[in-house]
């Protein structure tokens, strides 16, 4: 694929103290790309970046002409909130529609290192590789642009992500304090956020950046990436692009442990695809979840998950669905919360069976493998 990244030079005090460019609705860019689309399939919709009843009328139109397309069928009703998720759908039924979804454009990217230096390009090439394998593996490309920065303090990482705003034209504040809970300053270790239009990296200070330490990083920040993009994702699927705020809605996206496991699934696929990491036994990959201290349900009621070994028994449960229902019912799961469907019947709908049938199951997978190899098998 063609590089499509455009270096922003880190004149990042500049770019806190200069006046914001005025921005558009959030929503503007994905309405205008739907009736693009729309357009160059031949309805006869005007293009204005604001939704009016004709194009409403083509898009349900367009549903029924292409009713054939599974991820066509799964999407709501034309609106302010849903058209992100028309531009990618519409754009994947012919691939000279992408041209016209916000991602095309050239998305700001900025490090700690500068234009040049080797975090950025550490970071140019994970955030490429993480592209393909998500377009390649799962035959998803965002309609979102993302910006992306890397850092290694969460001071600097925070200038970073305001100045990527600036460039937007939006200021939404309160990024010292968030950013900071995943990046100390300096940093003491890696972590990534995704934020509605952004994806930050931190890493580890270290007294020097070279070629050593962008071969020791670099798988590293691409799994993280990996991790992050799948969060990207998870946004775009449920409808969680458009709104006031820039920070997490994972409320909207269902459970933490179906959220995470989701994003864990998608960086260990990733890890392997790239070389150099093998695949896990099923034994491998069920023994944090059978020491965890922590079901699923109580991830549930916590409305998070913490720690590693949370994470990685979440990425067995996601596993574990996927094996047994295939990778496209997992992103369908959100689709179908995309459509306003609760977490329950979003679950039923995407793999057949009650998400408290699956609690209860899992209980007795984490910690039996032949229980769980008869459950991928469909018994």
């Amino acid at each position: 694929m063609r590089s499509r990244f455009h270096f922003l030079l880190p004149l990042v005090l500049s770019a806190l103290a200069a006046p914001l460019l005025a921005a558009e609705p959030p929503q503007a860019p994905y309405i205008r790309c739907v009736q693009n689309e729309l357009a160059a399939l031949g309805a006869a919709v005007p293009v204005t970046g604001r939704l009016n009843r004709a194009t409403k009328t083509a898009a349900q139109t367009m549903q029924k002409r292409f009713a054939s397309s599974a991820h066509m069928a799964l999407l709501p009703k034309l609106s302010e909130i849903s058209a992100a998720s028309w531009c990618r759908e519409l754009a994947s039924l012919k691939p000279e529609l992408r041209k016209f979804m916000p991602s095309a454009s050239a998305p700001l990217f900025m490090s700690s290192g500068g234009p040049g230096s080797v975090q950025t390009a550490v970071v140019r090439e994970s955030f490429q590789s993480v592209e393909r394998f998500f377009q390649a593996r799962y035959n998803l490309q965002l309609a979102s642009r993302v910006d992306v920065a890397g850092a290694d303090s969460g001071a600097e990482l925070t200038k970073l992500a305001i100045a990527l705003q600036r460039g937007r034209g939006v200021s939404y504040g309160g990024m010292s304090r968030s950013v900071g809970r995943n990046c100390r300053t300096p940093s003491i270790y890696f972590s990534g956020q995704a934020y509605r239009d952004q994806l930050l990296i931190c890493w580890k200070r270290e007294a020097k950046f070279d070629q050593a330490w962008r071969r020791k990083v670099g798988p590293k920040i691409g799994a993280i990436m990996a991790h992050e993009y799948m969060h990207h994702i998870q946004y775009e699927l449920t409808n969680s692009k458009v709104w006031r705020n820039n920070y997490r809605s994972q409320s909207r996206m269902g459970p933490a442990w179906m959220v995470e496991g989701g994003a864990e699934v998608a960086e260990y696929e990733w890890k392997i695809a790239r070389g150099g990491y093998r695949r896990l036994s099923l034994a491998e990959l069920m023994k944090p979840a059978s020491k965890s201290a922590k079901s699923l349900r109580t991830m549930l009621e916590n409305r998070s998950v913490k720690g590693l070994e949370q994470y990685l028994t979440a990425r067995y449960a996601v596993y574990l669905l996927t094996k047994r229902y295939g990778e496209q019912a997992v992103l369908n799961y959100w689709r179908h919360v995309g459509q306003g469907k609760s977490w329950e019947a979003a679950f039923r709908a995407a793999f057949g069976q009650s998400i408290s049938s699956f609690y209860s199951e899992f209980e007795v997978m984490r910690r039996d493998t032949q229980r769980s190899a008869s459950y991928m098998a469909g018994g």
